[in-house]
């Protein structure tokens, strides 16, 4: 099938509702029977049972769980509560206030994550407590001036505690609407938490990039940030695979389809999918940028994403309305998220996003996945969270921190103030997916580099892994270095992938605590920053780890 004829055909969605081509509105389904109160009451006797089996103690997770879901969500509680956190499992209620003061009341001091296992009621029509989860709505202040809407869809007052309403709790919804979809969803969950493929894909981050479109001085701010993103803040050993859909730019991959490249390379595996770039409820921006372009991804063409449930990504949408969770349609990051090999969690906006706050969304999430290496998603997502909730009275900005500020100057509505937009994007993004998903982070790998690399001298270096397996090193530029054209020419560098260069490497035997050595004979006129990074793959684990170096000619 062409995708001209992909992109109009009608079908039906994860939901059961009818879909037409992107950019339509199908009309909601008809509503869900509600059960008797008796036969309500009796289920959920049963389900609460199961969750006072253990003794009382602190809680770590408030369940939401509507009637519908109780039976099936059995699976994931008790899946999680063999791992020792306690759970309190409390109903849907009909407004989200109200659902707000009985999730207050059910946690405690302890309490680190909300779960609603149900989707949102349509904006403006009332909830079902037996099958859905109402959600808050606030209204714009920063992003109106944008052309948002009034409100917002948001699901943050959820975590919101204490007289200061900070945020204390990860909440993330789970958008089922049968309990077929439950059962789906926690069988992929458990692949994924239990799978022992410890090979690149772990390493591997895919950032697809539209076409900015905010003016060519905001754009090459933008671009300027995002490659600090890139090459400063996101750590060595990662593997950042970048899509740029722009026709003719040096990271636009070949083939006649965009399109068809994002989704090849979705197929292999990623730790993260990232998206940058403009976007509407139900598609993404489309390639080229004309209404002949087609749509990086829409609800029709998610279909398609394939791949291992062992390997799928946790996806982030930097653009407007992808989150729109609420909407009469599902929205792009629901649509991705409920497929068969989808995402297993998207952390998108419900309404118009702006550069300035995507951009700290982005930094926080590195540094709790990253640097901090946090456990579960939701730490990681709190800990972003926090940040972008502190006031801007701090002198230990980063480097990376300053050029985003610079990006607000540029791109910001005039006026704004830097701590209302990144408050108003706390609200705006919202985690779709469990948020005490493992993340299981890598053990790090420590490396010392023995000699540097002057002309004609070999590249010494020495590392010790944590765990056993199979260890692949590799010397190379940072992602996004352009090594000079004799150097390709004359086979001294190689291509892996777009944007990443390698120079040498090999495969080695690890052995946990040994030190290994490796030597490594550079060309001749090789020079500038240089990166070595060592990968192991073990049975139970794997292990990463990077060191900078600068290779400098001998002075003649």
């Amino acid at each position: 099938m062409t995708e001209s004829a992909e992109t109009t055909k009608s079908t039906t969605d994860w939901r059961g509702r009818a879909t037409a081509r992107p950019g339509s509105s199908p009309r909601s389904g008809p509503p869900a029977n509600v059960k008797s109160p008796w036969r309500w009451h009796t289920s959920w006797l049963c389900f609460l049972l199961l969750s006072i089996a253990a003794p009382a103690s602190a809680v770590d997770v408030v369940l939401v769980c509507p009637d519908a879901f109780q039976t099936a969500a059995r699976t994931w509680v008790e899946h999680r509560r063999a791992e020792s956190l306690q759970i309190t499992v409390i109903p849907s209620q009909r407004t989200a206030e109200s659902l707000s003061q009985t999730i207050n009341q059910a946690s405690d001091a302890n309490t680190r994550y909300v779960v609603l296992l149900g989707d949102a009621p349509v904006i403006g029509t009332p909830c079902d407590p037996a099958r859905q989860i109402p959600t808050h709505y606030r209204e714009t202040t920063v992003t109106r001036n944008w052309g948002s809407t009034p409100t917002i869809a948001t699901d943050l007052p959820y975590g919101l505690a204490g007289p200061d309403k900070i945020p204390r709790r990860a909440v993330g919804r789970i958008p089922v609407t049968s309990p077929a979809q439950v059962q789906s969803f926690v069988n992929r969950l458990k692949a994924y938490e239990r799978s022992r493929d410890f090979g690149p894909w772990r390493q591997r981050i895919e950032l697809t990039a539209g076409v900015g479109g905010f003016g060519m001085i905001a754009d090459a701010a933008i671009e300027q940030v995002t490659r600090a993103i890139v090459t400063g803040v996101l750590p060595g050993d990662t593997r950042t695979s970048i899509a740029y859909g722009s026709p003719g730019h040096r990271f636009y991959p070949p083939g006649p389809s965009f399109r068809d490249a994002v989704i090849r390379r979705y197929r292999r595996g990623s730790r993260f999918w990232v998206y940058a770039g403009h976007g509407w409820i139900d598609q993404l921006d489309r390639v080229p940028a004309t209404e002949d372009g087609i749509a990086v991804l829409d609800n029709v063409s998610v279909s398609r994403l394939a791949g291992s449930q062992e390997r799928s990504s946790i996806g982030l949408m930097l653009a407007c309305y992808t989150g729109a969770f609420d909407a009469s349609q599902p929205c792009l990051a629901e649509s991705m998220m409920m497929q068969p090999f989808g995402p297993i969690a998207m952390i998108a906006g419900s309404r118009v996003t702006m550069p300035y706050g995507n951009c700290t969304a982005a930094v926080g999430l590195i540094d709790g996945i990253y640097d901090r290496r946090m456990p579960r998603l939701g730490d990681a997502w709190l800990g972003t969270l926090s940040a972008m909730h502190a006031d801007d009275e701090q002198d230990d900005r980063t480097t990376t921190r300053k050029l985003i500020d610079t990006l607000a100057a540029v791109v910001s509505p005039s006026g704004t103030k830097l701590i209302d937009e990144r408050h108003e994007h706390m609200r705006l993004y919202n985690l779709l997916g469990d948020p005490t998903l493992k993340l299981n982070p890598p053990k790090t790998v420590p490396i010392r580099v023995v000699s540097g690399h002057l002309d004609g001298q070999p590249l010494q270096i020495e590392w010790s892994s944590p765990i056993d397996g199979q260890s692949q090193i590799d010397v190379g530029f940072p992602v996004g270095y352009q090594p000079d054209d004799q150097w390709i020419d004359a086979g001294w560098v190689r291509e892996v992938e777009p944007g990443h260069w390698s120079i040498a490497s090999a495969d080695a035997d690890a052995d946990a605590g040994a030190v290994n050595r490796h030597t490594f004979e550079l060309p001749e006129s090789i020079d500038g920053m240089l990166i070595c990074r060592v990968r192991v793959d073990g049975s139970d684990d794997w292990a990463s780890g990077s060191a900078d170096l600068v290779a400098q000619p001998r002075q003649r």
